[in-house]
């Protein structure tokens, strides 16, 4: 497989303080191994063959030129994060030893750690970026496979897009890359049952198509207020009660307080949690209520929901919080 990175130089376009030799052959394994698993999850594989044979021939146009860093940015961090602790150590006939000279002394674990998780949520932060130019740029001619493929409709099937939408609807929530990644499957659980339910499915359907090709009409923009907001609040519920239990040969557990912990924050306990859940809750059923009110309130500008059962009728929530929403 061709990389999309030749020199150091292109490297340390996006890394600081790292020093490498003229080659990259240390890192190479890493920066295949980022390609394959995280670029490969949102580039279709046929579509990156084409443009690393292009830059490995040095025929980039301009707009591929300027996809570049994009995709660049996101394969290095990516690599970064899954090499940080694979370059303190050297395995050896003898066993695994601790590289260290009389210059440079080995980062303690907790320093190891810290520096990890920096690449890997500023790597996700690439990705949102370059899904972001993407989806702005579908319609140019380069992009055509991308545009065919599954992976341009997973990423744009959610009418909430990265992680910086989320804090511009909630910022108090200070959702990282990292999260809106984890919790994108819950976001769009309610998505597909609580809004799909009160918008009525033909409603729905029209809507997220005109999203999805950036075209949503006046009359349908003022619904995206309410359903963005309740898709957050709802989707994070589930996100947050999913990311306390932890599946272990001992059952299921969850986390518990160290003494090791550098952290000057704790481990929420189970009462607060129920009550941030369910203050969150709350907030997503009431971004529903106002949506199913304006449908009924504008009934005559929504001819689908108005020839619906749900029109008029009355807003039933089901108890389940992890399943609320309005039904006819």
């Amino acid at each position: 497989m061709k990389l999309l990175i030749k020199e150091t130089v292109e490297v340390k376009e996006y890394v600081e303080n790292v020093a490498l030799t003229k080659s990259i052959k240390n890192i190479r394994p890493s920066l295949k191994t980022a390609t394959t698993k995280y670029l490969f999850r949102y580039i279709p594989r046929d579509f990156y063959k084409d443009f690393s044979k292009k830059y490995d021939d040095g025929d980039l146009n301009e707009f591929e030129e300027e996809l570049l860093p994009y995709l660049q940015e996101t394969i290095v961090l990516y690599a970064f994060a899954i090499s940080t602790a694979k370059r303190q150590v050297i395995e050896t006939d003898s066993g695994i030893h601790i590289i260290s000279t009389a210059n440079q002394k080995t980062a303690f674990e907790h320093q190891i750690k810290a520096l990890k998780d920096t690449y890997l949520e500023d790597a996700n932060y690439a990705l949102e970026e370059l899904l972001e130019f993407l989806t702005e740029n579908a319609d140019k001619t380069e992009l055509l496979k991308w545009r065919k493929s599954d992976y341009f409709t997973e990423t744009n099937e959610c009418f909430i897009k990265n992680s910086k939408e989320c804090n511009k609807i909630a910022s108090s929530l200070n959702i990282e890359a990292r999260h809106f990644i984890e919790m994108k499957s819950d976001l769009m659980k309610v998505q597909e049952k609580q809004i799909k339910a009160t918008l009525t499915p033909s409603l729905y359907e029209e809507l997220l198509k005109q999203y999805k090709g950036s075209n949503v009409n006046e009359r349908n923009k003022k619904l995206l207020q309410p359903i963005k907001e309740a898709i957050l609040y709802l989707g994070y519920v589930k996100y947050t009660d999913l990311q306390q239990l932890k599946n272990t040969t001992d059952g299921t557990t969850i986390p518990k307080k160290t003494t090791n912990s550098l952290s000057s924050r704790e481990q929420a306990t189970g009462e607060v949690l129920s009550a941030f859940s369910f203050r969150l809750y709350e907030e997503g059923n009431a971004a529903l209520g106002e949506l199913k009110t304006f449908l009924d309130d504008n009934y005559r500008d929504y001819p689908l929901y108005e020839n619906s059962k749900n029109f008029g009728q009355p807003k039933v929530i089901q108890n389940d919080k992890n399943n609320s929403y309005y039904v006819p």
